[in-house]
C-alpha cells in the first residue's frame, strides 16, 4: 500500500499497461527497470522465472539496488533473483545443490533482531516438490523465509503425498 500512496494513480496505469503489453518475463523485468521509481519503499523484490541468461550479467539492473541472480543454464526461462537496497546490512549467500528448485538468497542483518535468510524460490512445474530441497532451504539460518511460486500442480502431490 505504501508505494500506492507514492505515486499518482496515472502512473501506476501506465506501469500496469506496459506490463499487460510485454510478451515475456525478460520485457516485464525491463519495464520494472523502467519504472524503477516506484519502487519507492520497497526494500526487497523476490523474483521468479527471470528468463535471464549468464550472457548479460548487468540486465535488469536497478539504480540503487543489488541484484543477485541465479539463472537457468540448461533450458529456457526459470531463473531467479532478488534485488536489495544498497542501504540495507545484506549479503549473499550459497544455496546448496537443490533437486527440483532453483533459489538466489541473501543474509539480512537487522540492529537488535537475529539475522534473516531471505530466498526467492521456484519449482518448475513438472517437477514435484521434494522435502530434501525444502530441508536444505531451511537449514540455511534460524530464520529463513521462502518466497516460492510452487505451480498448483506441484502443491496438488504435495496435499496427496502429505
Amino acid at each position: 500500500m505504501a508505494v500506492l500512496r507514492a505515486v499518482s494513480s496515472s502512473e501506476i496505469a501506465e506501469f500496469a499497461g506496459q506490463l499487460r503489453a510485454c510478451r515475456n518475463v525478460e520485457e516485464k523485468l525491463l519495464v520494472l527497470v523502467r519504472y524503477h521509481d516506484l519502487m519507492y519503499g520497497i526494500d526487497i523484490a523476490l523474483i521468479q522465472e527471470t528468463y535471464l541468461k549468464p550472457n548479460r550479467p548487468r540486465a535488469c539492473a536497478i539504480a540503487g539496488y543489488v541484484q543477485l541472480r541465479t539463472d537457468r543454464t540448461y533450458a529456457t526461462r526459470g531463473g531467479t533473483a532478488l534485488y536489495y537496497n544498497r542501504s540495507l546490512h545484506c549479503c549473499p549467500i550459497a544455496i546448496p545443490p537443490l533437486v527440483n528448485m532453483e533459489a538466489t538468497g541473501c543474509r539480512l542483518a537487522m540492529t537488535g533482531h537475529h539475522t534473516i535468510v531471505i530466498v526467492s524460490v521456484y519449482l518448475p512445474s513438472p517437477k514435484p516438490l521434494l522435502r530434501s530441497d525444502l530441508r536444505a532451504l531451511l537449514a540455511l539460518g534460524d530464520a529463513v523465509i521462502p518466497s516460492a511460486i510452487l505451480i498448483a500442480k506441484s502443491q496438488m502431490e504435495l496435499c496427496r503425498n502429505g
